[in-house]
């Protein structure tokens, strides 16, 4: 059974050790929200925890334990910021500590968020072949999760979802890797003439599968099911997907969370 957390002294405990500087602009902050693993109960004792502030000045920190994303009151105004991928998974999974969520209902997944994937999938798929040979098979793995994550995150916006914590698409991945065909024919539709995709899969496939089951639990946030359902296939023919969860530990993963999905 996955504990309660207390986010609020966990905020405070993350933030304890940093500068003086980055504590003042989170006690300023109009609004403190929470998001990521830790916001939709897929958090493990690995986990960094993801904090977003609306204050006076923007910036970013990340360490061990730490993601911090300042942004303006203005800038969360913005058609941009409205549309992003960002906006919308915190608008969608984020837990406010603090202030009113007043931007979160003029949130949408823009067009430029979806171009915005598109291109940064291109890029890799462009560059990755050339280097591939000489690539060791850690780099390899490593290249193969990220293109498929990103790919996995491009599936779902263009179905008008909110991207998920990354745990999801990875044990998505891990637990059903055999009903996730449409990444392998989206990295196709990019992939130069003459390398093989399945490479690039296999390789992202072998870094996962030492991964050992732990204490299972479970996941009742509606999105996070909408999310499984479109990453499988099943929410064209309107079925449900009950998830259960089990932290598990593999090569490569991060704050990996093994999926127990029941197949109609």
């Amino acid at each position: 059974m996955n504990r309660p957390i207390d986010i609020p002294l966990l905020l405070e405990k993350r933030i304890s050790t940093e500068s003086r500087e980055l504590r003042q602009a989170v006690a300023n902050a109009s609004q403190v929200v929470i998001f990521g693993s830790t916001s939709a109960g897929l958090q493990t004792s690995k986990s960094d925890l993801d904090v977003f502030c609306v204050g006076d000045t923007a910036f970013k920190f990340k360490s061990a334990w730490l993601d911090l994303t300042v942004s303006t009151r203005a800038e969360v105004e913005s058609a941009d910021w409205l549309g992003s991928e960002l906006a919308n998974h915190i608008g969608c999974y984020g837990i406010w500590l603090r202030g009113n969520p007043d931007w979160r209902d003029g949130i949408r997944i823009g067009d430029h968020a979806i171009d915005r994937k598109r291109r940064r999938i291109k890029a890799f798929m462009r560059h990755l072949p050339l280097a591939w040979d000489d690539l060791e098979s850690g780099y390899r793995a490593k290249y193969g999760i990220k293109l498929r994550r990103e790919t996995q995150r491009l599936i779902l916006l263009e179905s008008g979802v909110p991207v998920p914590p990354t745990v999801l698409l990875d044990n998505l991945w891990i637990s059903h890797r055999d009903r996730c065909d449409d990444v392998l024919l989206k990295l196709q539709s990019v992939c130069p003439a003459g390398f093989d995709v399945e490479k690039l899969i296999n390789a992202a496939s072998l870094a996962t599968m030492s991964a050992k089951p732990g204490i299972e639990r479970n996941v009742n946030h509606p999105q996070l099911q909408r999310a499984a359902q479109v990453l499988l296939g099943f929410e064209q023919r309107g079925s449900f997907v009950p998830l259960k969860t089990r932290p598990i530990v593999g090569q490569f993963i991060s704050d990996p969370v093994d999926l127990i999905i029941s197949v109609p």
